[in-house]
């Protein structure tokens, strides 16, 4: 989990130390304005202010100073952020932080969105595919085989992660049941011929060869989990839920993870459910491989997975059944408790509430108390069991997704879409007729929801303001549907209909949107830095100034190249977690004219990190050694 393959990088701007322009180390300093204010402790004209030739990394000695690059004596500098440096500009980029009246910045709200969060990947059941598409232009961007299999593969949980990759589930009943990453951008060369291939759309699917893998380039990974479905594991004993033994296989669950690691490492990981087998688990993200850990969560067979912010995972169990675990210490094993009437999707929301499709349910983990919209909108009366709770369920459906606005949106709900709210101590409801067999809900970040229409084989999208809605992918002749082959030009033989999509039987984190509004809080921050400008350029050593309250993290990556193009598929290299306070770090084996930057802010807590600056050293050829 400490060296990547691949950065999408859309967001912007990256702070640094030290002086302003470039100029070579130690020469050329600019003499400071006496008028100015400089806080400089140790007296070699750095510090903070106005007055000041630069920032000083090093306030106790006098020789160590622009963000401790002074021990690289032939560096030419930039920064960008603090006194004398390049602004920030947050409105060409930053995700999810802002500056902070204090100086430096930190997480927040946040300007421009990335374009990779701008996308939907719905599952193509049928086909064994994942389609992309823009959630603005509602145009299908790109369509993606998830398997060697195909159509048996039976993709249906999709989970988006915060560089708007997606990652999908394939069940494969009674085959071997896999997990697939897509890349939503900056897709890698990897056969070196200058070209990234990759789908256009829906007529353009590239083939997946079982021997050779995918042709496809915007595939990362592809990774077996469990044994193949119908095979016995290790466990034949006789399950408390009556089942006899354990068959192995059918990927049913799934939820992506960012974490801080107990060394402050920032670790990017995802959890897949066994249905058969009663368990997760963990894969890391940037390879696909096992990490070995697993949760046994039986008698829960795992239908569905999110994630709060506390960092606990919880399970729909297509039952009674809810369970969860702690991700951070999942060797204390899972709680599973019993819930009224039997779940299906899940979602967390904004306030940590739990809640279920099939009988649908509101959980609330800090009080154990259930809940669940009664007929006419009201929770029902005369009707509490045993514990005092009251169940008089008029609102059943299959997915749950929350909008951060108060509301949970139902998909196979009452003929058309239910959007539920919280009234007081109750949970009101209404029903919209749409009819398009929306079954999989989301979010787009625009606002906008989308009801992934199962047997219209389109999408619905509703205005939440008007409550108004149009249906979408809804305009290909001989559209999708269950079974069929599809022709040389996109056709689905003998299938009929104007959909787009080929029974698309998804509902999980299409967007990214769950994820972002259950989990802890998470920030990005990139810069470009420009370097020599002819001839080769050597990155030599990045200084930082950062405040890390414990609990939170600021994990720095970067990649160079000698133009854009070539940026777009270099390697990145982990450059570690910052620690509180200023330190440099060697930028070994980074070479090329642009050097790109990239900061995750992140925090368990409410104290979250602060990055003040940055400073880049570098040499030119006349410079080298």
């Amino acid at each position: 989990m400490t060296r990547k393959n691949r950065f999408s990088w859309t967001t912007v701007t990256i702070l640094t130390l030290g002086c302003g322009g470039d100029k070579l180390a130690g020469t050329g300093d600019t003499e400071p304005d006496p008028s100015a204010d400089c806080l400089d402790e140790d007296g070699d004209g750095f510090g903070r202010g106005a007055g000041c030739v630069g920032s000083d990394c090093d306030e106790m000695d006098p020789s160590r100073h622009d963000g401790c690059l002074a021990d690289c004596a032939a560096c030419r500098e930039s920064c960008v952020g603090l006194d004398g440096c390049e602004p920030f500009d947050l409105e060409n980029g930053g995700q999810n932080v802002e500056e902070l009246p204090g100086g430096g910045v930190g997480l927040g709200p946040g300007t421009t969105p990335q374009t990779t969060l701008e996308l939907i990947w719905i599952a193509d059941t049928a086909q064994g595919a994942v389609s992309k598409v823009d959630t603005r232009s509602h145009v299908e961007l790109g369509r993606y085989y998830t398997g060697t299999d195909h159509a048996l593969d039976q993709p249906s949980r999709t989970s988006v992660d915060f560089d708007g990759d997606v990652v999908i589930a394939n069940r494969a009943f009674g085959g071997q049941a896999s997990v697939t990453k897509l890349l939503a951008s900056g897709c890698p060369d990897r056969d070196g011929d200058g070209v990234v291939e990759t789908s256009t759309g829906r007529a353009d699917v590239l083939f997946w060869d079982p021997g050779a893998g995918p042709t496809d380039e915007c595939v990362a990974w592809h990774t077996e989990v469990g044994c193949p479905d119908g095979q016995w594991g290790d466990r034949d004993e006789e399950r408390e839920d009556g089942r006899e033994g354990a068959a192995c296989g059918v990927a049913r669950s799934l939820a992506v993870q960012d974490r801080n690691g107990l060394d402050g490492v920032r670790e990017e990981v995802v959890w897949v459910g066994l249905f058969n087998e009663h368990k997760y688990v963990e894969l890391d993200r940037t390879t696909g491989a096992p990490t070995g850990v697993e949760v046994d969560v039986a008698p829960c067979s795992p239908y569905g997975a999110a994630i709060d912010r506390d960092g606990r995972l919880w399970s729909a169990c297509l039952s009674s059944y809810l369970a969860s675990f702690d991700t951070s210490g999942p060797g204390a094993g899972a709680d599973v408790i019993e819930q009224p009437g039997s779940n299906y999707g899940i979602t967390v929301d904004e306030h940590g509430h739990v809640w279920t499709g099939g009988q649908v349910t509101r959980y609330d983990p800090a009080t154990g108390e259930f809940l669940s919209p009664g007929a006419g909108g009201q929770v029902g009366e005369g009707c509490a069991d045993e514990n005092g709770q009251c169940f008089e369920a008029a609102v059943w459906g299959s997915s749950v997704a929350a909008d951060g606005n108060g509301s949970v949106w139902v998909g196979g709900c009452g003929g058309g879409v239910c959007r539920v709210r919280e009234d007081g101590d109750g949970l009101t409801w209404t029903t919209l007729p749409v009819q398009n067999g929306a079954y999989g809900m989301a979010v787009a970040f625009d606002g906008m929801i989308w009801g992934i229409g199962m047997s219209g084989n389109n999408a619905a999208i509703i205005d939440p303001d008007t409550e108004s809605f149009e249906i979408v992918l809804n305009d290909c002749e001989g559209g999708g549907g269950r079974g069929g082959e599809q022709g040389p030009e996109g056709d689905w033989e003998g299938q009929g209909g104007t959909g787009c999509l080929a029974f698309p039987y998804t509902y999980s984190d299409m967007t990214g949107f769950q994820l972002r509004n259950a989990s802890a809080p998470r920030g990005i921050i990139t810069h470009l830095f420009s370097g020599c400008e002819s001839g080769p350029t050597r990155w030599m050593a990045l200084g930082y100034e950062a405040s890390v309250p414990p609990g939170s993290g600021i994990a720095l990556e970067a990649r160079a190249a000698d133009d854009a193009q070539a940026l777009g598929s270099a390697a990145t290299i982990d450059l570690g977690s910052l620690q509180d306070g200023q330190s440099s770090i060697e930028l070994d084996g980074l070479n090329g004219r642009l050097l790109e930057v990239r900061a995750t802010l992140s925090s368990d807590t409410e104290a979250g990190p602060i990055l003040f600056g940055l400073t880049v050293g570098w040499q030119c050829e006349e410079e080298f050694g």
